[in-house]
Formats: structure tokens, sequence, C-alpha cells
């Protein structure tokens, strides 16, 4: 389902109707909003020279919104990419979690495969749940 530049909605390639638009509009419930994907029990790839983005994770970046984000850890990400640094983990982050999604992305950020902006994205979701940001 989109929206188009007129206000109307395409589903299932056919456009909707105002009236389809209102019926579904007001049939919306909690339990038809997307869910955030358990990235702890995500099987993240094994780290290696040239990885590319997991496309499921770029699409859960996306739609955190930290693809083209503005976010501390959007920064955050900056920061490590350009200058080094370290990072503080969270208190009661899942072992695999940290383990696994911090070995990718530290892969992900010293790949030469994917766009800088895919890098970004999925390294500043991978950090919100695994760091602290400093104030």
């Amino acid at each position: 389902m989109a929206f188009t530049p007129f206000g109307l909605i395409y589903a299932k390639g056919k456009m909707m109707t105002p009236e389809e638009n209102d019926v579904l509009s007001e049939t919306k419930t909690d339990d038809m909003l997307p869910t955030e994907m358990e990235l702890a029990k995500f099987d993240f790839p094994k780290p290696s020279w040239g990885l590319p983005t997991n496309n499921d994770l770029l699409a859960e970046a996306k739609k955190r919104g930290f693809l083209h984000g503005r976010t501390p850890y959007n920064k955050l990400f900056s920061e490590l990419f350009f200058k080094g640094g370290k990072v503080e983990f969270k208190d009661g982050v899942d072992e695999n979690l940290k383990q696994k999604g911090w070995d990718y992305c530290r892969a992900l950020m010293g790949s030469f495969n994917p766009k800088h902006e895919h890098k970004e994205a999925v390294c500043a979701m991978l950090l919100s749940e695994i760091v602290e940001v400093a104030q």
C-alpha cells in the first residue's frame, strides 16, 4: 500500500477509492501494526571481507528511522567510522546480540561493498540496541 502525490492509496495493484481507504483506516488495529525484529534472535552473517548489507536488517533499520536519520546513534556511527573510538555496552544486553551484533557492525563498517548510508542505517540500529550514547 502506498500514498500517491494525489493522496490516493494503491493496494494490491489497484487504486483505492476514498471510501475503501476510510474502511481500511477504520479497521486498523494494533495487531495490524508492524512489529520490530527481535535482533537478539537474529542469525547474523559471519563477518568477512566484502560483507554485504543484510536486506532484512536494512529493511528493519529503514522501518525504525535510521536510514538518513539524525539520531544520536547515526552520529555515533559517524564518529566511530571516521575517527574511531570506544563504546560502552548497555547493561542487560543479550550476550548473543552483544557479541554477534557488535562483530557484524564492526565488519560492516570496514566493508567496501555496501553503500555508506546502508552501513550507517544498519549499524546505527545495532548500536541503539547494544551501546550507551555519551551525553
